[in-house]
């Protein structure tokens, strides 16, 4: 049977997950919290309570990873949607440029879609003036490929 429906030409996708540390500040937390619980209860409410913290861990870690896809005109970073037709000029940022346009002093109306271990960004300006944010944000690890897409996502190509 054929498959109907429409399938995204996709110029660009990353996925960015929680580093490897996280996950390992992650679960030996509840390593030591399941140990000390284990001492003061009964062995299967333990063993309960540590399997649902762990759940819990695992599924706060994948849930924090950010998706950021440019496909048929459209830039969608996590449940976020921006069209080609509002994007202005895009300028990707490393290091201390990331950082003020980051830190103190920042344009509080940007919309964010950052991670703390994302130390470059992607500036999108809008060119839509009903929009509160002026421009976007994107933690990005590969700045200058993401900021290529979307130049030629809003030229339209």
């Amino acid at each position: 049977m054929p498959v109907e429906g429409t399938f995204a030409f996709v110029t660009y996708e990353e996925r960015v997950p929680a580093p490897a540390l996280w996950w390992v500040i992650g679960l030996g937390m509840v390593a030591s919290i399941s140990i000390a619980v284990l001492a003061y209860v009964d062995l299967w409410v333990g063993l309960l309570f540590s399997l649902f913290a762990v759940a819990a861990v695992v599924v706060g870690l994948l849930s924090y990873t950010l998706r950021i896809t440019v496909a048929d005109g459209v830039l969608t970073v996590g449940r976020n949607r921006l069209e080609g037709e509002y994007v202005g000029e895009v300028a990707a940022l490393r290091g201390p440029d990331a950082d003020r346009i980051l830190g103190p002093g920042a344009d509080q109306r940007n919309f964010l879609a950052t991670r703390p271990y994302l130390r470059d960004v992607v500036r999108i300006d809008l060119a839509d003036p009903a929009d509160p944010h002026p421009s976007w944000l994107v933690g990005t690890r590969r700045p200058d490929e993401l900021a290529a897409a979307v130049r030629r996502m809003g030229e339209g190509d």
